[in-house]
């Protein structure tokens, strides 16, 4: 059928239009006529005031029931591709197609340089995206955690529990800062394992510790600010704060933790200072008494703020978990931020983060502008593992799982590549920073070559912001067998001792010159 024309004589519709009918696919047969007619339409084969077959006459033409084509049509008036008209048949609606088709001058098509249509937030993103940690399980990636038969029994147990009472209670939206019943278990459990100065009003539930150190910084830093960073640390807080347009200021870290001395003498009006004192990611020292005095200090005096991020405190392998900084602030200028992704598992994604008064209508507001409210379910599973006991069962039997796993990832490493690394002993945590001691391998190119035979390591050095001497690998243990780990050192210690050399890529010590 040729349709140029409102009067053109009726022949094959679905021979123009290269419509054919897959009887085998799931899609059902209306929706295949549905999309035929609709790309005809938007690619111009079936013009504007074109008439259509009756819905009778196409139906014969494709051997389908006269109700697959009708309701074909249907959807296609709803969505003002085709209109009927009283008397005169069906027609193809005018749908501006020349606005959908691309611009042609002289039957010569035009090519356009890509739209610069990132906002400034959006190309700092696009910018970190290729770096971001997105996960895996190979050894030995940060990011897995064990989970023993009583913890996941204790969780099913739990979770049938609250399926066999889904109702009401699920059919309505709930408040942003999270359920009270878990609010209260968190304050509870933080007050006596973390010594954190809290109750249930001054939680807020995330989901996991990046939501709450998006929020804090959304909350706390303008475009501009100064915001001190570990020199080196977590790559993707330096991404979250150049997101918000903050002025990074890199604070060296030695044995005693950040060096604030060094930041005040520097960068004394800093907005906020972001440190994980218990255990200092990547270099896993611990912030000294004297070092945690200076910087409330520092807060305090300059109306400043600081994010404590206390990501695996609870694995602590000799004395008791150390005390949090938060605790010691008298003058409510931390934001404490902690998750059980590490204690027990990211799948959860529940998270919290324990807010000044003083903060909360902020805080509260970009919660619910970002997400809403934490989901239901897990946050009435958390409550209930907490409230039962289960959390510090589970803490205990981890540190002996996770203590046996360090030790043998030590002796490992120590009989086949001891040449090669040097293992810095840690008492706390689920990872290992490693020296390289020869200088001149690059440890980027290291671990993309341990990648190739499935070692997942973390390089050191783009971790670093100005500093140029931390040289080395992060090698994550939790949830990995002996097996594994024995296995993933084999691999290792054949790529250290090959012929070939890993200094042929350049250090790739930052990430400076990300557009701001």
């Amino acid at each position: 059928m040729s349709i140029e024309s409102k009067r053109a004589p009726r022949g094959s519709l679905a021979e123009l239009i290269a419509l054919t009918i897959d009887r085998s696919s799931d899609v059902p047969i209306f929706r295949q006529i549905y999309l035929g007619l609709r790309e005809a339409i938007i690619g111009g084969r079936l013009k504007a005031e074109s008439r259509l077959m009756s819905t009778r006459a196409l139906a014969d033409e494709l051997s389908v029931s006269r109700n697959s084509v009708t309701q074909a049509y249907e959807q296609l008036t709803a969505e003002g591709y085709i209109c009927g008209r009283s008397g005169s048949g069906t027609f193809v609606a005018d749908v501006s197609i020349d606005l959908l088709q691309p611009t042609r001058a002289r039957g010569v098509e035009q090519t356009f340089a890509p739209p610069d249509d990132l906002s400034k937030l959006g190309k700092i993103a696009e910018h970190w995206w290729p770096s971001l940690p997105l996960g895996g399980r190979q050894p030995f990636n940060p990011g897995v955690c064990s989970l023993d038969a009583n913890s996941l029994q204790s969780l099913r147990r739990l979770a049938q529990r609250h399926l066999l009472a889904l109702g009401e209670s699920h059919s309505s939206y709930s408040h942003p800062q999270g359920l009270p019943q878990l609010r209260e278990q968190i304050a509870i459990y933080l007050r006596a394992a973390r010594a954190v100065r809290c109750d249930a009003e001054n939680i807020i539930v995330v989901s996991g510790a990046q939501q709450a150190v998006d929020l804090a910084l959304k909350v706390l830093v303008d475009s501009g600010d100064h915001v001190w960073l570990e020199d080196p640390c977590y790559s993707t807080t330096r991404a979250a704060v150049e997101s918000v347009g903050g002025r990074i200021f890199p604070v060296p870290v030695d044995s005693d933790g950040i060096d604030v001395g060094f930041g005040v003498a520097n960068c004394r009006t800093a907005r906020l200072s972001f440190v994980t004192p218990s255990h200092q990611y990547p270099l896993g020292v611990t912030l000294s008494l004297q070092r945690r005095l200076e910087l409330l200090r520092w807060a305090r005096e300059n109306n400043a703020w600081i994010i404590e991020d206390d990501f695996d405190s609870e694995i602590r392998y000799e004395g008791r978990p150390l005390a949090s900084l938060q605790g010691l602030d008298e003058a409510s200028r931390v934001i404490y931020i902690g998750t059980f992704s590490k204690m027990l598992m990211p799948g959860l994604r529940v998270g919290f983060a324990v807010v000044p008064t003083r903060l909360m209508p902020a805080f509260l507001a970009a919660r619910f502008l970002a997400d809403r409210q934490p989901p239901m379910f897990q946050q009435l599973l958390m409550a209930d593992f907490l409230a039962e006991g289960h959390l510090t069962s589970h803490l205990s039997r981890m540190r002996r799982v996770y203590r046996e796993a360090r030790d043998q990832l030590c002796k490992t490493i120590d009989r086949h590549l001891g040449d090669h690394i040097e293992i810095l002993p840690t008492v706390q945590g689920t990872q290992l920073f490693a020296h390289l001691r020869d200088k001149r391998i690059n440890d980027v190119e290291f671990c993309r070559r341990a990648a190739d035979v499935g070692v997942a390591l973390k390089p050191i050095s783009p971790m670093c912001i100005k500093r140029t001497d931390a040289h080395g690998l992060l090698l994550a243990f939790a949830g990995f067998s002996q097996t594994e780990i024995n296995l993933a050192v084999s691999r290792l210690a054949t790529l250290l001792n090959s012929r070939e050399t890993f200094a042929s890529a350049k250090l790739n010590t930052s990430r400076i010159g990300s557009p701001h």
